[in-house]
């Protein structure tokens, strides 16, 4: 039966760690894990979670089939691809698609889908009253564009479990692809417990500034048309912002 030896492998982390020139702190924060979680690596106490091998070993210049084998490989020794095949095909079913929103509920779906074709009408009724070339029409895309990406993120491609190694450490940061979700204030901190709550701040976010944002123009180009076309952008900016992070700020708040 394979195992790992958590004496040799904690060692060779050590060693190519201080070859890297990188304290234990530093190491930590690439993988955004604490640096008591990098100390038990190499003096053995423990191993980290199978989703972190492969960012540990990019930030070591290693294989992850040199990481597992807690020494430098020839590639006489061992076929190498063969080594990251395996071991990228276990990662992907650690995190296996079932964890995405979209398979969870099909009503949450055909939900989202209602809210956002009702935003898309709701912009198809403006571009019939608004005039074409309007200033205003470059912003309103942004932010629309924008709310629209977050929500389909959190409705139907977000993951609805975190790795392990979040609820074993104080991670403020989460990364998934493109999406990057950065909470790193005081009393805030990720984990299997709050995630849920993160999920649907985001949803209920995104929903409503999709609605809420072609009715705000609106209104703002009826009362007072020449400060908005200028100003409009500017005026919503901060709000909008502030109406996005502080509701996840608070969701992830221990």
């Amino acid at each position: 039966m394979f195992s790992i030896d958590k004496t040799q492998f904690g060692g060779f982390v050590a060693l190519c760690r201080k070859e890297k020139g990188l304290t234990q702190k530093q190491l930590a924060q690439r993988l955004y894990v604490s640096d008591k979680a990098v100390s038990k690596w190499e003096r053995g106490l423990s191993l980290p979670d199978i989703s972190l091998l492969q960012p540990l070993a990019q930030a070591l210049d290693l294989s992850v089939a040199e990481l597992l084998e807690g020494r430098r490989l020839q590639n006489q020794e061992m076929k190498l691809e063969q080594a990251e095949a395996l071991v990228g095909r276990a990662l992907s079913f650690s995190l296996s698609k079932s964890e995405r929103a979209w398979r969870q509920s099909r009503r949450r779906n055909l939900l989202w889908a209602g809210f956002f074709l009702l935003s898309c009408l709701e912009i198809l009724c403006l571009v019939r009253w608004i005039p074409a070339g309007f200033p205003a029409w470059a912003d309103l895309a942004t932010y629309q564009c924008l709310s629209l990406g977050l929500g389909c993120y959190f409705w139907l491609a977000v993951r609805l479990r975190l790795p392990q190694y979040y609820d074993e450490n104080r991670i403020s940061a989460y990364y998934d692809g493109p999406f990057r979700l950065n909470l790193n204030l005081a009393g805030s901190a990720l984990n299997n417990k709050n995630w849920p709550r993160v999920i649907r701040a985001g949803q209920i976010w995104s929903a409503a500034s999709t609605l809420l944002l072609p009715l705000f123009y609106a209104v703002g180009l009826w009362l007072a048309p020449g400060f908005w076309s200028l100003w409009g952008a500017l005026v919503l900016l901060l709000p909008w912002m502030v109406s996005l992070f502080v509701p996840l700020y608070r969701a992830a708040k221990l």
